[in-house]
């Protein structure tokens, strides 16, 4: 098949731009990409997104060639008019690449990843072309379907309303803890394509492997440091688990903090970076930048606790790695993570900071059995949840829908 990407430049794919062998992050956009070129397919990607650098892809299963164009959409640093302004460029761009190359593409397939991808939805359907649509959860708008009604959550999530009403075989929405299944039948309750509404897949061949030259690195030991991984960026809140570590301080706990995971808000990391030498904890806290998998899966084993309290949800990648990797995690009682997490039996759940701080001292103090507590939660999510490959395949069929490849 010849399929075409839309997709944002999507945490861990910049990796592969910028000439690693292997991504370290987002493995629900990777894998199935990887999948479709190992096994024959010809995929190209147009990608929207704010780098700037220079395309130099050395992984041995995708090319330079495989970018078709980089559409910039760089508006953080403008301001007023000139935001606009660059919007509108932006958008022209996109439609012109998008119109040309479908045109003359005598593609089969087109496949939108995120909200910045509509117009791709759009100009296949235009051109008589299969198209599927990935949405990676929905950040607040169940919430503000729930807060305001579906008529002014449909005139603030415009773009949602767009994608989950235009013409498609199919939609495939994570399911994050967000409720994406929920706002789709909201938006859309008489829909007619099918919505897919999946959790994302585990490495089920992971095995401890010790990390103790990034402990050393940083004056850390086994046990004695707490640990968070997921792209530094204000949703988050690394700055939360920040405020835990410094609560522990005050009480004569003095672990050190590893943050794991790309820098894709500059603003938000100064302000953290601020806030740490603020604070006093200039050398108890750690930026380790992304890691491999299987690393950043052996840190959250060997640490105290790895503590999860992003806004949204924190049902996503980090949070099923981690758990099977026999980790202690410490998040918020959301209702999708209930299903995985008992509280004081396979995880801890906390309201807030001092919560937080509060179970990490009684995990000091030796209140509770953490080794059993690991065991739990990763039988539960052993039985829950697919290996990458079987999820993998079901999204892939889905693109191939019945015809070969």
């Amino acid at each position: 098949m010849r399929i075409l990407y839309v997709a944002p430049l999507v945490a861990g794919f910049r990796d592969i731009l910028e000439g690693k062998k292997e991504s370290k992050g987002l493995p629900s956009f990777i894998l199935p990409l990887k999948y479709l070129l190992e096994t024959g397919n010809e995929v190209n990607v147009v990608l929207v997104s704010n780098y700037n650098g220079i395309i130099d892809i050395r992984a041995d299963w995708i090319g330079n060639e495989n970018i078709l164009a980089n559409v910039n959409n760089d508006f953080a640093t403008a301001r007023g008019i000139r935001r606009y302004l660059l919007k509108a460029k932006s958008f022209f761009e996109l439609y012109s690449v998008l119109n040309k190359t479908l045109r003359l593409g005598d593609y089969d397939f087109v496949y939108c990843h995120g909200t910045a991808a509509f117009l791709g939805n759009l100009l296949a359907n235009r051109y008589k072309v299969r198209c599927g649509y990935r949405i990676y959860g929905v950040v607040n708008l169940a919430h503000d379907i729930e807060q305001f009604g579906v008529a002014a959550a449909k005139r603030k999530h415009a773009i949602y309303y767009k994608i989950f009403n235009t013409r498609k075989e199919f939609i495939l929405i994570t399911d994050d803890g967000t409720d994406g299944d929920y706002a789709f039948k909201k938006f859309n309750p008489n829909a007619v394509f099918p919505a897919y509404y999946l959790v994302n897949g585990i490495d089920k061949s992971y095995t401890y492997i010790c990390q103790r030259d990034i402990l050393d690195g940083y004056g850390c030991k086994r046990g004695k440091y707490i640990f968070h991984a997921g792209r530094i960026s204000r949703i988050k809140r690394q700055d939360r688990v920040v405020q835990v570590l410094h609560e522990l301080h005050k009480r004569g706990h003095l672990l050190h903090l590893l943050l794991s995971g790309h820098i894709s808000d500059t603003d938000y990391y100064e302000e953290l970076r601020e806030r740490i030498r603020q604070l006093g904890l200039n050398d108890y806290v750690h930026f380790i930048g992304a890691v491999e998998r299987a690393s950043m899966q052996s840190l959250s084993h060997d640490a105290l606790a790895t503590v999860l309290l992003g806004d949204s949800s924190n049902q996503g990648n980090i949070f099923f790695e981690c758990a099977f990797s026999d980790s202690v995690i410490i998040t918020y009682p959301e209702n999708s993570l209930k299903k995985y997490i008992v509280d004081k039996e396979s995880g801890l759940f906390v309201n807030d900071e001092k919560d937080a701080a509060d179970k990490i001292t009684e995990i000091i103090d030796g209140k509770y059995d953490t080794d059993k507590m690991r065991d739990a939660l990763k039988i539960t999510v052993s039985q829950k949840l697919m290996s990458w490959e079987e999820r993998v395949k079901l999204e892939v069929d889905l693109i191939y829908g019945g015809q070969e490849k």
